[in-house]
């Protein structure tokens, strides 16, 4: 079982190991300010406490991996969301 906090400080010590700093990165900015609204949207499809977090802490692994090549933070949000949603449907 993870607690709400300790996905996101994995993946912020993995980002670290790997030589990335996540707090460079928009994506990873956006991911942090976006995380009550993917928790909003995994909920909403039937998702339930610790499954949210687990969902959440894959898509900030997706989020570490993925390059910053965004347009715009539209573009991130849309690809957080779609993201959260297609991780909830496998799940």
């Amino acid at each position: 079982m993870s607690d709400e906090n300790g996905g996101q400080a994995n993946s912020v010590k993995h980002a670290r190991q790997e030589g990335a700093e996540p707090g460079g990165s928009s994506l990873f900015r956006m991911f942090l300010q976006e995380r009550d609204r993917l928790r909003r949207i995994a909920a909403g499809m039937g998702m339930a406490g610790a499954d949210i977090d687990d969902v959440l802490q894959d898509v900030s692994v997706k989020v570490l991996k993925q390059p910053d090549q965004f347009e715009h933070e539209g573009a991130m949000a849309g690809w957080l969301i779609r993201t959260t949603v297609n991780r909830c449907l496998t799940e």
